[in-house]
């Protein structure tokens, strides 16, 4: 017992410095996770550990003669590392993840929620045309933002238009489909078939020598 206590402040600061890398992580990350949800406290001591690790191993002393200060300082260092991985993971990660996607043959998306994985940059805008076959109606409109639930979330369309299948638009319904203002919730599970217009330049490009 006298041993585990003596190792107990130890693995607090390493759970601390776990915790604060995924919220700054998880405050600049682009796609969502469910962090605090599925990670578990072992997750959280190893990511302490390699982040004091490392730091300890730089060759810059940041020994204190006051403990508290020095663990302030691993605690403030750890959120700012996790704001990097976030910056990186935001530039870089969705370049990776094509690579990875086109050239590796991986099929399966990086995270539970497969909408999180259709989102492209966000300068780039995305548009959805999703087809009600029951109703017998097309809703056009440019991607907002999605929900955090994993399955069947609700989207937030902007500048929405609606038609019929054959193309005519529904004129009373198109008044205001030029107003930024006037947004529209629906659900994705409403609809038969939803296509996914992105950018020319877009890194969703998928290309293929069909012959």
């Amino acid at each position: 017992m006298k041993d585990l206590f003596e190792i107990l402040p130890m693995a607090i600061l390493y759970l601390t410095c776990g915790y604060t890398f995924l919220c700054g992580f998880y405050i600049l990350i682009d796609k969502r996770f469910d962090f605090f949800s599925d990670i578990s406290f072992s997750i959280m001591l190893v990511l302490g550990f390699l982040i004091n690790t490392i730091i300890y191993v730089i060759p810059i002393n940041i020994r204190v003669q006051n403990e508290y200060i020095e663990n302030i300082f691993l605690i403030v260092v750890s959120f700012l590392i996790g704001m990097l991985a976030a910056i990186f993971r935001n530039t870089i990660g969705s370049k990776i993840e094509s690579f990875i996607i086109n050239k590796c043959q991986r099929r399966k998306t990086f995270s539970e929620s497969f909408w999180y994985d259709i989102l492209d940059e966000k300068e780039k805008p995305i548009w959805l045309r999703l087809t009600n076959l029951e109703k017998a109606y097309v809703l056009d409109g440019v991607l907002v933002k999605i929900s955090e639930e994993k399955e069947n979330p609700y989207i937030l369309l902007g500048y929405c238009k609606k038609y019929s299948l054959d193309g005519v638009p529904a004129l009373k319904e198109n008044i205001n489909s030029e107003d930024g203002y006037i947004q529209k919730i629906v659900r994705v599970d409403s609809f038969d078939e939803i296509t996914v217009f992105y950018e020319e330049n877009s890194q969703k490009k998928i290309t293929l020598e069909i012959s």
